[in-house]
């Protein structure tokens, strides 16, 4: 048995790292190991993360998830707890193992090397080449880099990260499944007669193409106006875009359904995908895409830009890829990749014609059982038996 600290954003985030911490630490903790949870958070008088989400009221109370230890958050928004915090729930010991669910470049590198047990950082790689502040937390860490998707495995090796792995996020395959999109329409009061295209993205900067998804789809509502594009997502964010002004100043206000909260349960969420006849993930990069796999599970096409770990989650059958062009990020001094507007509108006239339903098992890589027996029990008998 390993005494592992997991730290990272807590599991009743509806964002996919905490969804994510939510999927994994039960599991490692079924393969018989101790897991701890370092929560990730800001440290304001009234901001505590453990209480900054309904779910989380229990865990205030009780100082545990479901049976989990819960301890933090460090000094600093991302940072660990002190050691004395984490040696508690451990006995008095250091833990075995520390992984990392979160973007290296946030990281405090001299906050791992306290410990003399591996660091294992799960990480997005979004942008090509590897950013520059990612390489060099790895650098100064010696932490392991632990890739989330085969481009970021390649972008990490290409950054001269040779002992780089990869493992990749996962979803329950029980809980993501195919439907009636009748029936789903049904119980969320959405119209039989219109083509419904959605976008699951969390509203904070302009990477998620808000502009031009939005764009494409005024052009392609134009010439159809039974359409609408259900955005699950926060319309207005103070990082992020006013999307209800984006969708008046594109003409299509009326044909933007936003959902009555972003925090819907899972049912709903399953209906959501079940309802939708294509969902657009046309962002500037991503990691992984939770939503894609998603998606796919529920037999759902996507359109995806043509980039970063979106291109290897889009096989032929699947949905399609847009062609895009690259655009400077000068916080990774790296590159994004804006997608082509008029490739976006003529995939989603694609979409409304082929009525294409992907064949099962697209999803199928990605379990989240057999990730964690497949790729993470091997990893973490290796690092904690080195």
């Amino acid at each position: 048995m390993a005494r592992i600290l997991w730290h990272g954003i807590v599991p009743w985030h509806k964002t996919a790292y905490g969804v994510l911490t939510a999927e994994f630490v039960p599991r490692l903790a079924q393969l018989g190991h101790q897991v701890v949870i370092a929560a990730m958070g800001r440290k304001g008088v009234d901001d505590d993360p453990r209480s900054a989400h309904p779910d989380s009221v229990d865990t205030l109370r009780t100082g545990t998830w479901h049976g989990f230890p819960v301890i933090g958050p460090g000094y600093s928004e991302f940072g660990l707890p002190p050691p004395l915090e984490i040696r508690g729930p451990f006995g008095g010991h250091d833990p075995d193992l520390i992984i990392v669910l979160k973007d290296p470049w946030v990281l405090d590198p001299g906050q791992y090397r306290r410990f003399k047990c591996p660091t294992v950082v799960w990480t997005n790689i979004d942008c090509e080449p590897m950013g520059t502040p990612d390489r060099l937390f790895f650098e100064a860490s010696g932490a392991l880099p632990l890739a989330v998707s085969k481009f970021g495995l390649s972008m990490m090796r290409k950054a001269g990260l040779k002992d780089a792995r990869y493992i990749p996020h996962a979803i329950d395959l029980a809980q993501w499944t195919p439907g009636d999109r009748g029936e789903a329409r049904e119980l969320l009061g959405l119209p039989q007669d219109h083509f419904l295209a959605g976008i699951n993205a969390t509203n904070v900067g302009p990477r998620k193409g808000w502009g031009e998804q939005f764009t494409a789809f005024s052009r392609f509502h134009l010439k159809h106006p039974k359409s609408w594009l259900l955005c699950h997502t926060a319309p207005e964010h103070p990082e992020g875009i006013n999307l209800r002004e984006l969708a008046a100043a594109k003409g299509i206000e009326d044909a933007v359904k936003f959902g009555s909260h972003i925090n819907m349960n899972h049912a709903q969420m399953l209906n959501w995908y079940r309802s939708l006849n294509v969902l657009l993930n046309c962002s500037f990069g991503e990691g992984f895409s939770m939503p894609i796999v998603e998606a796919l599970a529920c037999q759902v096409s996507v359109i995806g830009t043509d980039c970063s770990a979106i291109s290897e989650k889009i096989p032929a059958g699947a949905g399609r890829l847009v062609p895009g062009q690259p655009s400077w990020n000068p916080v990774h001094q790296a590159d994004w990749t804006i997608p082509n507007i008029a490739g976006i509108e003529s995939s989603i006239w694609w979409a409304y014609i082929k009525k294409l339903t992907p064949a099962p098992g697209f999803a199928d890589e990605y379990d989240a059982d057999r990730v964690t027996t497949e790729c993470w029990k091997p990893l973490i008998e290796e690092l904690c038996d080195a």
